[in-house]
């Protein structure tokens, strides 16, 4: 005998309210992205040995630093790194020298005369060995909470507002771990129980934002585009 009854298991109950200690919690993980993302911006950013000429000409660098000058009577092709400080984001490249018949480069003097000609006071430094930059694999601070992040979102439950897949690929967007960590699962501020949205924001459509945005982020943050894995 039926008891008028009707179970369903299409309607999705409302979640409660975040606790205080869990909003501490995520509120302090969302700073420790932010203070992660604001320790990336202040390293060192690639360049072209073009830039720091510019640079210099312009009496925008205060510092170079060059690799071991070339050897008497060295024959051959090599590289290495110059680093460069200046009054904003600093930066570093690579520099050739060569004394192969036919493909003589001397960038290393071309550097060192352009440091003579600047404007503006630069100090001119060398290493006492060749250098290529840091060795082995470098794990930088924002790299690390990416990663914890990503163990975060693979072993936790089902975001409500965007799935999984979606928010791996608005996580490589600037700051994409403080928007996961402040909606997910309920907003920090909501003070009432949640309603999920009736539609998630899927992995595909995710992606296409996170493509187009990257165009964006790129103009305005200088060095965020090689950071992205695509």
């Amino acid at each position: 005998m039926s008891s008028g009854v009707v179970v369903r298991d299409d309607v999705v109950t409302a979640v409660a309210p975040p606790s205080r200690l869990a909003v501490v919690a995520r509120v302090a993980a969302a700073l420790i992205v932010v203070a992660a993302f604001a320790h990336w911006f202040t390293q060192p950013v690639e360049r072209s040995v073009g830039d720091l000429l510019r640079s210099l000409e312009a009496s925008e660098v205060t510092r170079v630093v060059l690799g071991a000058p070339a050897e008497d009577g060295m024959m051959g092709s090599f590289s290495q790194r110059v680093e460069w400080e200046t009054s904003g984001r600093d930066g570093y490249s690579y520099y050739t020298v060569s004394t192969l018949p036919g493909e003589q480069v001397d960038e290393d003097t071309l550097i060192v005369q352009a440091v003579a000609g600047s404007p503006g006071a630069v100090a001119l430094e060398r290493r006492a060995e060749y250098y290529m930059g840091p060795s082995g694999i470098q794990w930088s601070p924002f790299a690390i909470v990416h990663l914890m992040m990503l163990f975060v979102l693979i072993g936790g439950p089902q975001p409500r507002r965007a799935t999984k897949w979606a928010w791996f690929w608005l996580s490589f967007l600037p700051l994409g771990w403080v928007a996961f960590l402040l909606l997910e699962p309920v907003p920090v501020w909501q003070r009432t129980p949640s309603h999920p949205p009736e539609r998630r924001f899927t992995g595909g459509w995710a992606w296409i934002t996170a493509i187009l945005a990257q165009g964006v982020f790129a103009s305005l943050i200088e060095g965020w585009y090689d950071s992205v894995p695509w």
